[in-house]
């Protein structure tokens, strides 16, 4: 509404600029009719520059750009800084990409999008976007990913965060963005992602059954482990859905760990080991609470043995805990 009456208000404008020049008849008609085209094709430059989704146009088509050649370094230079540094196991997502894609670009069959901004100081747009396309192949492929188009706050997140892709069918549909855990997704790290994803669901959402699903049998097996469960998501469910911090997986000798870095109020860093026994559980889970301006601690921030480690949450006056 407001851009139809600034067009109305402009059109008005250019009828009064052309009266006073002394214009008339087919040749005044001409001049307005070339005006509202030049006021419309302002105001739609002006409504696709104030886009964030249309700011950086180049993401998708440098994508499929990027696996047309099968170019591994232009498909990462699409990836934010934090990305780069987050995910060690990005070439290992390449490489699954392009095992599975046959053939080349044809047409994309379904595209959307959601932002989450946030304005104030510092701006921040986060795009988390899907679309489906078919190759020559005769091949359909989802892709889903979370882009920061705009990030104020921390330049070097600007840039695709995560990234999932995969063969699927032709009328797939569905919700955009990539994992909560940075890098690209591949088989052997959904089990993590499944975890951590429920671990966000569990503070977005207040609901235990999120956790539970996450619990390995050995873990939920455990003495006092329903008491540990209700309190933990009383004290942690503070967290709100468009909330990203830097978040990875690291696999060694000892097992595979997630990491999550959640941007609640303080801070709330997260390590889960991963079930040897059952991959797309968690066997251990420990909480550290990181003050705003301080690193994340170098020690102690593993789960020992099988259980859940939680200090209480230090809810802030200003900001209490969530009511049930």
């Amino acid at each position: 509404m407001k851009r139809a009456r600034l067009i109305c208000s402009s059109l008005m404008a250019a009828m009064m600029v052309l009266s006073l020049t002394g214009c008339s008849g087919r040749a005044w008609l001409a001049k307005l009719k070339e005006m509202q085209r030049e006021i419309t094709r302002g105001m739609v430059e002006q409504n696709v520059s104030q886009s964030d989704a249309e700011q950086k146009p180049e993401t998708f088509d440098v994508l499929i750009e990027a696996l047309d050649k099968r170019d591994r370094e232009l498909f990462k230079s699409l990836f934010s800084k934090t990305t780069l540094r987050l995910a060690d196991d990005l070439d290992k997502g390449l490489d699954y990409i392009f095992s599975i894609y046959e053939g080349e670009y044809v047409q994309t069959v379904y595209r959307n999008y959601s932002a989450d901004k946030h304005y104030g100081e510092k701006i921040t747009t986060l795009i988390n976007a899907i679309a489906v396309i078919q190759t020559t192949a005769e091949k359909y492929y989802r892709i889903r990913y979370s882009v920061w188009t705009v990030q104020e706050k921390d330049p070097d997140a600007l840039g695709i965060y995560s990234l999932d892709f995969s063969e699927c069918d032709k009328d797939q549909e569905g919700g955009g963005g990539g994992s909560w855990i940075a890098g690209i997704t591949y088989p052997e790290r959904e089990g993590a992602e499944s975890v951590a994803g429920k671990i966000a669901c569990t503070m977005i959402w207040g609901d235990e059954k999120y956790l539970r699903e996450a619990l390995s049998d050995e873990l939920l097996a455990t003495e006092g482990i329903d008491r540990k469960v209700t309190a933990y998501v009383k004290d942690y469910s503070t967290i709100i859905s468009s909330t990203v911090g830097d978040s990875w997986v690291r696999a060694g000798d000892d097992g595979t760990y997630v990491y999550l870095m959640v941007n609640t109020r303080p801070r709330t860093f997260i390590v889960a080991r991963m079930s040897q026994e059952q991959p797309d559980k968690m066997s251990a889970m420990k909480v550290t609470i990181v003050p705003v301006d301080d690193s994340i601690p170098e020690q102690g921030i593993e789960p020992e043995g099988t259980g859940l480690d939680f200090p209480k949450f230090p809810h802030p006056p200003h900001d209490p805990a969530p009511q049930k």
